[in-house]
């Protein structure tokens, strides 16, 4: 059971980086700060910052002065990742919005704290349990930003799909574009979901990936979340030519 967890967590962890990736490249293409955004922020947290703090908290790493400087270059990392996925929404959504822009402005002012309080707590030292322990709140307060930027971007895309759907039903907008809306809400939802999990995890003092439930919980969410925002960045051919061969929408609004 934890070869096949471990291997869906890769494989989806994979199809989310390339998204990033994807995205990133895309930005300079057409010049959108939010593909950039959503770009630099997956690169930052699944691609540096979060290896990184993988690597840093290993049997041969941690505790080490080597093992500490690698973990608090990770939080500058993941925390810079957070904010620009923070921004995401703001920028797709509510760019003119001011108290948006408050919203964002605040979880990065946030974030920098949490990082410095986590910093603070590794710097005492001591066996992994005792940082761990100290650590906590400070990683279940970092982490519970994911779901103020996921949930937002999660709830915009809902609205969006449905009035999108709206316009269907009328003979107007596009399938392509209200699939992929709908994708980028069903993968942001889930992404809440599980971090709610991680969340009750690290409440029970249990560190998530060393957790079974947790874990398997994992390994069902990140698959589905790899494949909603793959199929949204990524899509094939016949899926699309499935798509414009249904006929104009009629469904209930």
């Amino acid at each position: 059971m934890q070869v096949v967890s471990t291997l869906a967590l890769a494989l989806g962890g994979l199809v989310v980086v390339a998204m990033g990736v994807r995205l990133f490249v895309l930005s300079f293409r057409t010049g959108g700060v939010q593909e950039r955004a959503l770009g630099v922020g997956i690169l930052l947290l699944g691609v540096l910052g979060g290896p990184l703090a993988a690597v840093s908290r290993s049997d041969g790493m941690r505790g080490t002065p080597e093992g500490d400087a690698w973990f608090a270059l990770a939080l500058c990392l993941v925390a810079a990742g957070m904010a620009s996925m923070t921004a995401f929404p703001w920028l797709t959504f509510r760019r003119h919005s001011f108290g948006a822009l408050i919203v964002v402005l605040l979880a990065s002012v946030s974030l920098g704290a949490i990082g410095h309080g986590l910093a603070t707590s590794l710097a005492r030292g001591g066996a992994w349990p005792d940082q761990f322990a100290a650590m906590r709140p400070w990683i279940m307060a970092f982490v519970s930003h994911l779901i103020l930027a996921f949930g937002w971007t999660g709830i915009e895309s809902a609205a969006l799909a449905r009035r999108i759907r709206r316009q269907l039903a009328l003979g107007l907008g596009e399938r392509e574009t209200h699939d992929r809306v709908r994708l980028w809400s069903i993968g942001s939802l889930t992404v809440v979901v599980q971090t709610c999990v991680v969340l009750l995890t690290l409440g029970r003092g249990s560190f998530p990936l060393e957790d079974a439930t947790c874990r398997a919980v994992l390994s069902l969410c990140v698959p589905l979340i790899a494949t909603a925002f793959g199929l949204a960045t990524f899509p094939p051919a016949a899926y699309l030519a499935r798509l414009r061969a249904e006929r104009p929408a009629t469904e209930r609004v």
